[in-house]
């Protein structure tokens, strides 16, 4: 049945069809096939990442994605940067998401737990796609949200200074308005 109800090429006939259709392909294929985990038993994260690539309001999050092991997020930052480098759009349209009743469960340990380790993931990702203007956590959590939900076009973004990465130090930067969020 999952192949049926949920694989997510079946969205293409409906995207052909009602092309300013928003939607959010949630999980981007979900995290246990990014972990590495030999029981999930589709791996649609290609098919997602095409569907982003080929209409226009098409966007996938990465919410449930546990990242407690270092070594897991490590393996799951490498492959995220390798596929945002494969399908550019990507950049532009992942959302950063938590299911956040689901951070009560299993290793996550509450919202502010998984931020942090959401945070990490983020910084990992960042630094592999160094040499380009991008910053994971900003895109992911403040300006693809808003491209999202529609209030604000790609035209409308300025680029931030450097990555997240390099003004952690600087004052009143970016971070310091949002991370009453996430802490």
């Amino acid at each position: 049945i999952d192949d049926l109800c949920t694989d997510p090429d079946k969205w293409r006939n409906v995207l052909r069809d009602f092309p300013q259709l928003r939607i959010n392909l949630a999980h981007f294929g979900g995290y246990g096939i990014w972990s590495g985990n030999p029981n999930q038993l589709q791996d649609w994260r290609e098919s997602i990442a095409r569907l982003v690539q080929d209409y226009a309001h098409v966007y996938t999050d990465l919410s449930a994605f546990e990242n407690t092991d270092d070594n897991v997020r490590e393996r799951i930052g490498t492959q995220l940067a390798d596929f945002i480098s494969r399908f550019p759009k990507l950049r532009n349209r992942i959302l950063m998401g938590s299911d956040w009743y689901m951070t009560e469960a299993g290793n996550l340990k509450g919202v502010g737990p998984y931020y942090a380790n959401e945070f990490e993931l983020l910084k990992i990702v960042t630094e592999n796609l160094s040499g380009t203007k991008f910053d994971a956590w900003y895109e992911f959590t403040v300006v693809n949200p808003l491209r999202f939900i529609g209030l604000i076009n790609i035209e409308d973004v300025e680029e931030p200074e450097g990555t997240l990465l390099g003004v952690l130090d600087e004052e009143k930067t970016w971070l310091d308005k949002y991370w009453i969020y996430i802490t």
